[in-house]
């Protein structure tokens, strides 16, 4: 996550890393990239900048597309005095650098992968403290049928996306037009617009386009 969203990490940061991820893997699939490219993902700055949305001037989270191919992948060793220098600076014992090998911190990386598995569960938590959210995650598929797109939360996801998300936590839907396009209804007839639902899992929501 450092990697993704460096600096402060902040919901709405989260959101515009999950939102463009989704977008890019999105992209490369379309083109037959998905498994062709050795890495590729998003990473969100930790400062905005001004640019044109529908339109309209906007300030907002930039992105930063990663995409890299390799012939022979390698792995770097640290050297001795500069790991002997980030140790003293990041306190390993602190909730952010312990891992789940049951020994502490690893300074050759080898709890990495079991470390990176269980962060799942630990993030939850955090989050449920944080923004005094419950821990179950659900699953919505969202979708838009037409010329336009639909924003969650004023963030725009993928023609057709599926997330998970917090149980018992309303979000916003917003049925933006485009190309030309004119908002008709969502498939259970309703015409709010934006609307404001209370998910439970497996909910799925389409919007059509005229």
């Amino acid at each position: 996550m450092g990697v993704r969203c460096p600096g402060a990490i902040t919901r709405d940061r989260l959101e515009a890393v999950r939102e463009s991820d989704a977008i890019v893997r999105e992209e490369f699939a379309k083109n037959g990239l998905q498994g062709k490219v050795w890495q590729y993902f998003t990473v969100v700055p930790d400062f905005k900048s001004t640019g044109i949305k529908n339109g309209e001037r906007c300030f907002e989270w930039p992105v930063i597309i990663r995409a890299v191919n390799t012939r022979d992948a390698m792995t770097a060793t640290v050297d001795t005095a500069e790991s002997s220098r980030d140790l003293k600076k990041f306190h390993q014992d602190e909730m952010y650098y312990k891992n789940s090998c049951g020994h502490g911190f690893s300074k050759t990386g080898s709890c990495l992968k079991e470390w990176t598995e269980s962060r799942d569960t630990t993030i939850l938590y955090d989050y449920a403290n944080q923004f005094g959210v419950d821990t179950t995650l659900i699953t919505v598929k969202i979708a838009a049928e037409g010329l336009g797109q639909v924003q969650v939360e004023g963030k725009t996801v993928p023609q057709t996306y599926s997330g998970k998300f917090f149980a018992g936590v309303a979000m916003e839907l917003y049925a933006v037009p485009t190309g030309g396009g004119i908002f008709y209804q969502w498939e259970d007839g309703s015409t709010d617009n934006p609307r404001l639902v209370a998910p439970t899992d497996g909910a799925s929501y389409t919007v059509s386009f005229k």
